[in-house]
């Protein structure tokens, strides 16, 4: 059944001669198409697989796809023997396909798709045979084959040779994934539209199919609750999103055990119509085949089938819905499952890939089964740039490289002096990419600023009159972990004035205590000459201060002392008057 309905599919493809989707999406076979949305790094596309570049044949190791000279890659999409990125210049571009179905026959080149009105596409998602895009402007947009409502644009049966606009009743869309015949739109505020072929519930909009379709989107649950979605993505006949919480839930066919621990399939179609949660902690999913992955605490889980490997963990068990471990020699930053292989972005740069490699899906040069992962044999790069983003689609996977991703560190010195009543500088200096933002915490004096540039320094500036030593904490931060932290000092100096009274008196016989005060900085050193009454004493407090305290002996009398203070910004000197009282009678 399942397969006559992609026969008449796929006719019906054909048939759309005017689009360019007609010209490559001619295949039988399902496929998975992992989440878009979040636009990698500009940089060069790799693919390998069965027809992942174009050309005819399988590609055994990853090598470049050729993109119009000067274009870039911003995100990548792998479909049913179709795939796709979105290039600098805002088009889609579009190659691959069974039987040489892009123009001249099997040709190596991609082909570009405008959105309406111009407007620049953001990313991509490629399901059997159909396209979504999203648009810079929030929205998304659909052309191919709408057999079960997969375009969303309330037409069911009615084809789009061009871009049409999806009937979603919000405009700030983020990130959108197509499975075969369904898709998903996330929005800003975190809820998640879906809508297409619900044959084995994959849309997840209830507690059942339905194998009519969802010609329109739908607003999904998750847990009870609508809202609270960071990602989302989909495989052929199964879904995935996960929470900002890090859980992770999925819905759709169940044969394999791919829904994960519970799910209780409704029927005897195997399914799960609902939303279910597999498992906690997650930072990123990846939906397949028949499997599913999570990135955990740097840790790829798998589940479902291992007919071929797909698991990664070399259990040799037909199946497992309990998510564990793949087997990766170092930690993962990126993942994406297709539809019997699987695969990560390591830590240390490269890639890995495990599963079914009959068409070179691995990418290791040979097409022998790989149970556990393997490093794929990826070209040299340019300097200074990594695998940023990795996606998989039935017997392909695409990469997209850009700058190394390097963890921050600030370079310039912990310490600023400025001068009192004259306006100054300082530079802060950071490393790492992509370029850091930065930020201090603190309180700087008044007239003295932090004023990022945007471009890895940051400028401390301005003039004030406050002396003293202000400790504040700089922060740089660029998405890649860990954050750079450093403990600076903004030291303002000052000359030094004495600006206490010059004349104190004290009461023969009685203490008494008077305090010299002083401003600038650093604190100056204070000092005496001349004699001061019996029984009274001069402290320098070395605070910038000093005490004149004591019991006065001997007889009333005025003394004329000479004060300093000392520092390395200057010398200020007072007399003070001293008047020694007699203590009154009585």
């Amino acid at each position: 059944m399942i397969e006559h309905a992609m026969k008449a599919r796929l006719m019906r493809t054909a048939r759309l001669l005017g689009s360019a989707l007609a010209l490559v999406t001619f295949s039988l076979a399902t496929t998975t198409a992992t989440s878009a949305g979040a636009a990698a790094s500009s940089g060069p596309v790799y693919g390998w697989g069965g027809g992942a570049t174009g050309a005819s044949g399988n590609v055994l190791t990853p090598i470049k796809v050729s993109l119009p000279a000067g274009i870039t890659a911003t995100d990548i999409a792998a479909g049913s023997d179709l795939s796709a990125a979105v290039g600098s210049d805002g088009l889609v571009y579009l190659w691959g396909g069974a039987s040489g179905g892009v123009p001249g026959g099997g040709p190596t080149y991609p082909v570009s798709v405008s959105l309406p009105g111009g407007v620049p596409a953001t990313a991509v998602a490629a399901g059997l045979s159909f396209v979504l895009a999203l648009g810079e402007d929030g929205n998304v947009y659909s052309w191919g084959v709408d057999g079960v409502g997969e375009l969303g644009t309330g037409s069911p049966n009615t084809d789009e040779s061009t871009p049409t606009k999806v009937l979603l009743p919000t405009g700030n869309v983020t990130s959108i994934a197509a499975g075969d015949d369904q898709g998903f739109a996330l929005t800003a505020t975190g809820d998640v539209y879906g809508w297409g072929g619900d044959y084995y519930g994959q849309v997840g909009d209830s507690a059942t199919h339905q194998p009519g379709g969802i010609n329109t989107p739908t607003l999904l649950e998750f847990g009870g609750a609508q809202g609270g979605i960071s990602a989302i993505s989909a495989g052929p006949n199964m879904s995935m999103a996960l929470t900002s919480a890090g859980d992770v839930y999925a819905w759709g066919f169940d044969g394999n055990d791919q829904i994960g621990p519970n799910c209780s399939p409704a029927d005897a179609f195997d399914y799960c119509s609902a939303p279910t949660e597999v498992t906690g902690g997650a930072s990123a999913i990846a939906a397949g085949g028949n499997d599913g992955l999570a990135l955990i605490g740097g840790e790829v889980y798998s589940w479902g089938v291992d007919t071929e490997g797909e698991l990664g963990r070399g259990i040799g068990a037909p199946a497992s819905a309990t998510p564990g471990p793949v087997s990766l020699p170092v930690a993962a930053t990126g993942i994406a499952e297709g539809d019997t292989h699987g695969a990560a972005i390591g830590s240390d740069g490269n890639v890995y890939s495990w599963g079914a490699n009959g068409e070179g899906e691995v990418g290791d040069g040979t097409q022998a089964e790989r149970d556990l992962p393997v490093e794929t044999n990826l070209p040299s790069l340019a300097a200074g740039t990594v695998p940023d983003k990795i996606v998989a689609g039935r017997y392909q996977s695409l990469l997209v490289t850009g700058p190394a991703r390097i963890a921050p560190q600030i370079t310039s010195g912990a310490r600023m002096t400025l001068a009192a009543k004259k306006m100054g500088a300082f530079t802060v200096v950071t490393t790492g990419a992509p370029t850091s933002e930065i930020s201090e915490v603190g309180k700087l004096p008044n007239g003295v600023g932090f004023f990022d540039q945007h471009t890895g320094i940051a400028i401390i500036s301005g003039e004030t009159t406050a002396t003293g030593s202000f400790p504040i904490t700089i922060v740089a931060a660029n998405g890649v972990a860990p954050d750079a932290s450093q403990h600076f000092t903004l030291t303002v100096v000052g000359v030094p004035t004495i600006t206490s009274p010059a004349s104190t008196k004290l009461v023969l016989g009685s203490y008494g205590k008077f305090k010299v005060t002083t401003s600038g900085f650093p604190f100056p050193r204070l000092s005496e000459t001349k004699t001061l009454p019996p029984g009274v004493k001069f402290v320098d407090n070395k605070n910038g201060t000093a005490s004149i305290a004591g019991t006065p002996r001997g007889r009333a009398k005025r003394y004329v002392i000479d004060i300093t203070a000392k520092s390395s910004q200057g010398t200020a000197k007072q007399v003070l008057t001293l008047i020694v009282r007699a203590k009154p009678r009585g």
